[in-house]
């Protein structure tokens, strides 16, 4: 009671006074969205909090993209001139999965404990970049090496880059091979703990990627075969399925490691 009677005293003076600084109720105030009614510090903390998990949201996002848009400019530069292109059933799966996975990493929430670490105040760190090398070098290899092994098992001439589409053994491992990858992309650059909730935490996201990932699986071990027909994927030979899952596989963890070990040598102060 005593405080307030002092600040309402103090008012009074510095309307008596009539101060140009002063903002009056309802005014509207650059300091608005900042603004508590509470004689508490405790805002200062959900500000703080909220801004680190923006913060490591967007870091996290773009790492995301520059990983899809790499592996995508290779998909539609160098494969399309050898007549390798996705259907449009493929096209739109693909589509879906980014847009929904985007989707349900907005919803993720910060942590109720405010972290004595500091995050990173730029886009363009050393643990940014070596991460993202590291995992397109790791997912252009892959790519490379599944066409081809796929490309020894096809006859015949190669599509021309301007036909129509025709599954094809090559189409058909590498679009498996790059739904992996964004599956891969998602999971590796998660932040997650010490500035909001981890992967399994946030259940959409998780949910999501274990959905795509399982949907991988199948189409590559052809469990369903009418669900392969569908998304215009053909046959794969004997020993060609094994391969391909064995690098749907290598290609997870390889990319994991590397940004936990860029992680852990050039950010480990910040995550």
């Amino acid at each position: 009671q005593k405080l307030k009677k002092e600040y309402l005293a103090r008012l009074e003076e510095m309307k008596a006074e009539n101060d140009p600084r002063l903002v009056s109720f309802g005014d509207a105030s650059i300091a608005s969205p900042f603004t508590a009614k509470s004689s508490s510090i405790l805002s200062v903390n959900h500000i703080i909090r909220q801004g680190r998990c923006t913060l490591i949201q967007t870091r996290q996002m773009f790492s995301i993209l520059a990983l899809n848009c790499l592996v995508h400019a290779f998909g539609l530069s160098v494969l399309y001139l050898d007549g390798i292109k996705m259907g449009d059933t493929q096209a739109t799966i693909t589509g879906f999965l980014i847009a929904t996975c985007f989707m349900c990493i907005t919803y993720s929430k910060p942590l109720e404990k405010l972290s004595d670490k500091k995050p990173l105040s730029s886009l363009f760190s050393v643990y940014l970049i070596m991460s993202i090398f590291l995992q397109f070098g790791i997912h252009l290899y892959s790519l490379l090496f599944i066409v081809n092994g796929a490309s020894a098992y096809q006859t015949g001439e190669k599509p021309l880059p301007d036909s129509d589409f025709k599954p094809s053994l090559v189409n058909s491992a590498v679009f498996l091979l790059t739904t992996s990858m964004q599956v891969s992309n998602f999971a590796t650059n998660y932040i997650g703990h010490p500035y909001m909730e981890s992967l399994r935490d946030n259940t959409g996201l998780f949910r999501c990627l274990v959905a795509c990932a399982a949907v991988a699986v199948i189409a590559a071990l052809e469990l369903v075969p009418p669900f392969n027909d569908y998304i215009q994927l053909v046959r794969f030979p004997a020993g060609f399925k094994a391969k391909l899952l064995l690098v749907m596989v290598v290609d997870f963890v390889c990319a994991f490691l590397s940004e936990r070990l860029c992680r852990k040598l050039f950010a480990s102060s910040s995550l």
